[in-house]
């Protein structure tokens, strides 16, 4: 599969709204499918972003962020929101005494680089940008991954704010990549990176 063709806006902007548009979209202009988004709010990192209401919701243990999926124990697709601590730069380079925080680029390295160690899997990185994302810098990279049994595509993107790297990861069949971009799509224009909620008023 070859990627999408590039779009004439390649730089960053300082326009929120406008800077999904610098990210490549799908090989075909199909309709999205028919998605209802519900709300979801992050307490550990005070993120928040909708999902498909109608797929499966796993919230990880750690309070990190989601995973929703389509088509069971055997996804057709998956969208991942989370956040973790920026990781010690000696974790990507190999000098365990070196413990500067990552940047952004970096983690993104990272990020490829232990989906490049999995045994029996091709990475192949299709293209990778720099973007913004609810007026934040960010990271986007597409990567085909081709194991013995399927074909898949990663597409994902990072920013790092208060120290934190925030991601947002769409995985699905290659065939099906043109209809979920779409809906990935959807999902990132409702991402807020600081979406504290207002304490609720105490009960007299």
């Amino acid at each position: 599969m070859q990627a999408g063709p590039a779009h004439p806006a390649n730089r960053p902007t300082s326009d929120p709204a406008m800077a999904l548009t610098q990210i490549p979209t799908g090989l075909a202009q199909v309709p999205a499918e028919a998605v209802q988004l519900k709300p979801y709010h992050n307490s550990r990192w005070s993120f928040c972003v909708s999902y498909p209401a109608g797929w499966d919701l796993n919230e990880s243990l750690d309070g990190a962020g989601i995973r929703v999926s389509k088509g069971g124990r055997a996804p057709v697709v998956s969208i991942t929101v989370g956040a973790l601590p920026s990781q010690p730069r000696g974790f990507l380079t190999g000098d365990f005494d070196d413990d500067t925080p990552m940047t952004l680029r970096e983690n993104g390295q990272y990020y490829l680089k232990n989906l490049g160690d999995q045994p029996d899997r091709k990475v192949e990185v299709q293209e990778t940008r720099s973007t913004q994302i609810a007026g934040v810098p960010a990271v986007w990279t597409r990567v085909r991954l081709e194991d013995r049994t399927d074909v898949r595509v990663e597409e994902s993107i990072w920013l790092l704010r208060k120290g934190a790297v925030f991601s947002l990861s769409l995985n699905c069949k290659s065939s099906d990549f043109a209809l979920y971009d779409l809906v990935f799509r959807q999902v990132l224009e409702t991402f807020k990176p600081d979406c504290r909620q207002a304490p609720r008023p105490k009960r007299r």
